[in-house]
């Protein structure tokens, strides 16, 4: 398998994933980049989880979560307040919706990498974890 063909692959797993997201999350009307922020912040929902606990977890742009933490907001999924220690910080809370949004989410999500990793041994996902860890690290380091 050539280089440009792991590329090739990885984009249209990608492509996939948000393909399928969009369509599960359709009932509620987020993206799939939107449920995955929102079910990693009902995981942390007892936490004074901030955006910038977002970028740690996810690895992304502060533009792009502040984007997808605006349109939680206004969807209603979502509030947030200034921490009184430091104004510039916002503290996430989750709203009703949110939580009675959680089931479907998770089980969305959970039944697509079920799909994704069928028939693929956990010692040979273990390695693709890995390797894709250090691939992302590696264009990281060229930024």
């Amino acid at each position: 398998m050539n280089r440009d063909e792991i590329t090739w692959l990885i984009k249209e797993v990608h492509i996939s994933m948000e393909q399928y997201g969009r369509a599960a999350m359709k009932t509620q009307e987020i993206t799939f980049a939107e449920a995955s922020v929102l079910l990693c912040l009902l995981e942390h929902s007892t936490d004074n989880f901030c955006s910038r606990d977002i970028y740690g977890v996810f690895g992304v742009s502060k533009a792009t979560v502040s984007a997808v933490l605006k349109n939680l907001r206004k969807k209603g999924y979502l509030e947030m307040t200034a921490l009184p220690e430091d104004e510039r910080r916002k503290r996430i809370i989750l709203t009703d919706k949110a939580y009675r949004a959680r089931e479907q989410i998770q089980a969305s999500l959970e039944h697509r990498r079920a799909l994704m990793c069928r028939g693929i041994p956990e010692e040979k996902l273990a390695v693709t974890k890995e390797c894709l860890k250090k691939m992302l690290s590696n264009l990281k380091q060229e930024e």
